[in-house]
């Protein structure tokens, strides 16, 4: 059951999930110049958030987490990296969307 060790393995100073939050970022930031700027700004007022350097309670930053996979999901085959990504962060994250 692969979701359940990587939930094992993910607490919050976890490196695999400061590595799948970092890869986020990544594409988010991709992902920023490619959608409209209402989403773009949606995208930025997101990060601080969802970065892992962020000192963000859990509530803001699972809101945060499905802000820009709403982002994500409205934008079709070019969303699709990071709505992957969101889902594996949440998943580390012990959260079900």
């Amino acid at each position: 059951m692969k979701h359940a060790a990587d939930s094992a393995e993910a607490g919050a100073g976890s490196p695999v999930l400061h590595e799948a939050v970092q890869e986020l970022v990544r594409l988010l930031q991709e992902l920023r110049g490619q959608v409209a700027a209402p989403s773009a700004q949606a995208i930025d007022d997101s990060l601080a958030s969802i970065s892992p350097e962020g000192d963000t309670d859990s509530q803001r930053q699972h809101q945060a987490l499905m802000a820009v996979a709403g982002i994500a999901a409205t934008v079709g085959a070019i969303g699709q990296p990071v709505l992957d990504a969101v889902t594996k962060v949440l998943a580390l994250l012990g959260v079900g969307q």
